[in-house]
């Protein structure tokens, strides 16, 4: 959340996760098209870590 806006990214071909919410300085980082890493737990499917272009990109309510 940045001054009440809400920042996130949609996920076209992932069954698990179709929206992720990230901070601004993050969001700015990702582009239409650009390929996204993610590692998550195997059954609780909890987002460990993701990456965009080799940076860490955050998500604001996941306590990082």
């Amino acid at each position: 959340m940045d001054n009440f806006c809400h920042y996130e990214i949609e996920f076209e071909q992932n069954p698990d996760f179709n929206k992720y919410g990230l901070l601004k300085k993050d969001f700015e980082k990702v582009n239409v098209g650009d390929v996204i890493y993610i590692e998550f737990s195997k059954y609780g499917h909890w987002i460990l870590k993701i990456e965009c272009n080799d940076q860490d990109i955050e998500n604001p309510l996941n306590g990082h």
